[in-house]
């Protein structure tokens, strides 16, 4: 009979096909998994860890079996994640959190099964062992989840409810397990919490991993109050299954289960960061988690002055060329398989200059053919002119700060500026070298004593470089040009979209897009903005199988 309601499955084996019941099979096995290969890898654990859910076994034992798989299966899902979140790595990663938090949540109910039979310095430590691991791994769901911006999978906040309290039931919520934060089970609950309460999902991949180990040692600033409280500015309920969410009016609670939280001695912490300067965060990010932990009435941040520099490139194709991490577009063309012409549109932001990759490609095609003579090539001066060259075609300037706030900056521009600083011209910004380029707007321009001061806000961090171009059943072929594909956030039902140069593009068309996830055909259904120098269309809704999601 069950005793906890928790997803694992049921129990209808006595041996395993991958690899013998003995501890020194076990490790023989996982040092056979080819770990330079995460999807084999992962593969292999995925039928291990399935096989072994299912086993008969000792809770003990399979407390000790399951950390040393786990050793192994984490630094995988670490590799997956690494790729950037392609759809069938973060499914694999997943899934592979998934079968470790079904084997500890197993372990915990045989444990508890067992309880009267396990002499208590066994059942103790095992115990909180069982609670803090599922706990970690489920987390892990969420975290991805975010990354992906995709709901959490159905059961997650229900059970990280239901092993916090097990947790604090046993007293064991604050029992200290390791030395880094979440160093507990609190902590471990409170950092999802967090999660779920920062709206993490608009975040960049990178960003969200980079604040998930924050709200790790950010969660001892939490304050747990009664539901109803005038200082609770989050809910957690049972009628909402225990996800975080805003505090509204309550006709009914259930006294025993539904809690609130104070953000507020948070909110001063962040507040305190951003006016120090001296948190790795950016001043972007914290001004985001500002907004989201205050009360109502301060969502809207006042800006705050802000010193320092910003690295800007100013320009839809600057900022394709820095998004795509210095690739120019005409090689990133290349590598997709596509058609290059010489860009003759007058509309799009760029002057004619010499390709130097064209120029490689024309010597090549030359070699081959037998028309020029072998001689002998510096391949070193030749990279380092075609990228001297890229520099001077999309180059980075360094702007001051005089103010920042949740949804973007005010910068000072000393001297002469170009003749594309101007309102609605896109540009990708950054406050350090270590940071990815951050897409915004030109919403203002003003002259200022020495040069200009100018208003940019930030667009969504998930925008993928693409390659796109109308389909034109009539008339000469159009060629490729850069854009911008917007990936559609599930939970936030926004749907996918794409930012194109001005012309040739208009609603109703279809369009072919090229980009990290492959290509493909689809349909530009409304224009969504057009801020001035650039057009965001909505995109037809993908299939089930599209490469249009957010990864």
């Amino acid at each position: 009979m069950r005793m906890l309601p928790l997803d694992f499955p049921e129990l209808c084996r006595d041996h395993l096909e991958t690899c013998e019941l003995r501890r020194e099979a076990l490790e023989d096995w996982l040092l056979t998994l080819p770990l330079a290969h995460p999807l084999a890898s992962q593969e292999k654990l995925a039928q291990l860890l399935s096989e072994f859910n299912e086993l008969h076994f000792p809770p003990p034992r399979r407390l000790e079996w399951l950390n040393k798989i786990a050793s192994t299966a984490t630094r995988v899902c670490q590799d997956l994640d690494a790729t950037n979140h392609l759809a069938k790595e973060g499914e694999a990663a997943q899934d592979l959190d998934s079968l470790l938090a079904q084997g500890y949540k197993r372990t915990l109910h045989d444990l508890l099964g067992q309880r009267e039979h396990l002499p208590s310095q066994i059942l103790g430590p095992s115990l909180l062992q069982a609670l803090y691991k599922a706990t970690t791994h489920i987390s892990a769901l969420i975290r991805r989840s975010c990354q992906f911006s995709v709901p959490a999978p159905e059961p997650a906040w229900r059970e990280l409810y239901l092993l916090y309290r097990m947790a604090c039931q046993s007293r064991l919520q604050k029992r200290k397990i390791q030395p880094q934060a979440p160093s507990n089970c609190e902590e471990a609950y409170y950092q999802a919490l967090l999660l779920g309460m920062v709206q993490a999902e608009v975040l960049r991949s990178d960003e969200v991993e980079l604040i998930y180990s924050w709200l790790a040692q950010w969660s001892e600033l939490l304050e747990i109050t009664a539901p109803t409280s005038e200082q609770a500015l989050f809910q957690v309920l049972a009628s909402q299954n225990f996800c975080p969410r805003r505090s509204q009016k309550l006709s009914k609670i259930n006294q025993e289960q539904d809690f609130g939280i104070n953000t507020q001695p948070l909110a001063l912490e962040v507040q305190r960061l951003l006016e120090a300067a001296t948190s790795p965060l950016s001043n972007r990010l914290l001004q985001h988690l500002l907004s989201q932990i205050s009360n109502h009435s301060d969502r809207n941040a006042p800006r705050i002055e802000a010193s320092g520099s910003v690295s800007l490139v100013l320009g839809l194709r600057s900022v394709h060329y820095h998004l795509s991490g210095r690739k120019a577009f005409e090689q990133l063309a290349a590598g997709g398989n596509l058609s290059i012409k010489k860009q003759t549109n007058p509309f799009l932001d760029t002057t004619p200059l010499d390709d130097p990759w064209a120029a490689a490609h024309d010597a090549t095609e030359n070699l081959s053919s037998g028309q020029v003579q072998l001689v002998d090539i510096d391949t070193s001066e030749l990279s380092t002119s075609i990228d001297d060259e890229l520099n001077k075609r999309f180059p980075v300037y360094h702007l001051q700060q005089v103010n920042t706030s949740a949804t973007g900056y005010c910068l000072a521009w000393e001297g002469e500026a170009p003749r594309n600083l101007a309102t609605g011209e896109l540009v990708a910004l950054k406050e350090s070298s270590r940071d990815l380029w951050q897409p915004a707007v030109i919403r203002w321009v003003r002259q200022a004593p020495g040069g200009y001061q100018l208003g940019v806000e930030v667009l969504p961090s998930r925008m993928q470089p693409c390659a796109l171009k109308p389909v034109i059943k009539v008339g000469d072929p159009v060629d490729y040009m850069p854009g911008f594909l917007i990936p559609e956030l599930k939970i936030l039902d926004t749907p996918a979209s794409v930012i194109t140069p001005l012309l040739p593009f208009k609603e109703g068309q279809k369009v072919d897009i090229t980009g990290q996830q492959g290509k493909q055909r689809t349909r530009l259904v409304r224009l969504l903005s057009t801020p001035g120098e650039f057009n965001q269309f909505q995109l037809e809704s993908p299939g089930p199988d599209s490469s249009l999601q957010a990864h």
